[in-house]
């Protein structure tokens, strides 16, 4: 089976990880207390969900990546924006 997401499902399906894992990042300690990023946790789940939809044979799915580089270019450019900021 082939699930093919358009852009606004990818970018629901990203809202939706990006929320577990904030979740689970409250309500898990260890995570918290090593600052363990909440898009880290939800996207690490999601990455070993969707590999195992895809080597089961399950699933396959992709994505539709109109944003992606938009997203990259707006990540990298705040990530320099808070860099060069001086510190108080």
């Amino acid at each position: 089976m082939s699930i093919a997401l358009d852009m606004y499902q990818t970018v629901a399906i990203a809202v939706l990880v990006l929320m577990l894992g904030a979740f689970l990042r409250k309500k898990i300690h260890f995570l918290e207390k090593f600052c363990i990023p909440a898009p880290v946790i939800g996207g690490l789940l999601f990455a070993i969900l969707t590999c195992i939809l895809h080597g089961t044979g399950l699933a396959d799915v992709s994505f539709d990546d109109t944003l992606k580089e938009v997203c990259m270019v707006l990540f990298f450019t705040l990530s320099l924006i808070h860099i060069s900021e001086p510190t108080r």
